[in-house]
């Protein structure tokens, strides 16, 4: 196996001026080896967890498609946004559910002053211990199922981890951006 993975962004357009509406499509695609999915075993173990899966339960730190369109990521422009110029965060509000012992999606993202929606769908108890570095962490029980606990990010920080101390292999991760160029 290769010791390095090659991820090509296929981005197909941007708005060039300030004054004009952007849109950015493509596609990721990775070259290269991709180390094999692996079964998360723990989940069979565990009486509640194996019980909600008939097939067994892979790990998503790759997942590629045929065309080698990787799922999972994350982008965003990096620098070249007008300056001045202010990005208010939407209204909406990003989902991260517990199902199934693991999170979905893997990867959320969020900007600051976001609301994100922390759910457990699970009819028994998860927790979400938040590993941030620059925002503030937290640590809370989900203990009944329908259970949505929101959480707002104040600061920028990517790929801050969320994992569930009562089912270890339980991570997700989301990317908080900044709302000012």
């Amino acid at each position: 196996m290769k010791n390095t993975l090659k991820v090509v962004s296929m981005v197909a357009a941007v708005a060039a001026s300030s004054a004009l509406a952007g849109e950015i499509t493509g596609k990721i695609k990775i070259t290269g080896e991709v180390p094999p999915a692996r079964e998360i075993t723990p989940i069979k173990g565990d009486k509640l967890c194996g019980a909600l899966h008939t097939k067994p339960v892979m790990t998503r730190t790759y997942v590629v498609g045929a065309d080698h369109g990787l799922a999972n990521v994350a982008v965003y422009i990096k620098a070249g946004l007008p300056a001045g110029k202010t990005y208010a965060a939407p209204a909406s509000k990003p989902l991260i559910d517990q199902v199934g012992c693991v999170y979905e999606p893997v990867v959320s993202a969020a900007m600051v002053g976001q609301t994100v929606d922390i759910k457990n769908s699970d009819t028994f108890m998860h927790n979400v211990n938040c590993q941030a570095k620059v925002n503030k962490g937290f640590n809370f029980a989900q203990a009944t199922q329908g259970q949505v606990n929101p959480r707002v990010f104040d600061k920028a920080e990517l790929a801050i981890k969320l994992i569930c101390n009562v089912h270890p292999w339980m991570s997700g991760y989301v990317h908080v951006f900044d709302r000012y160029s």
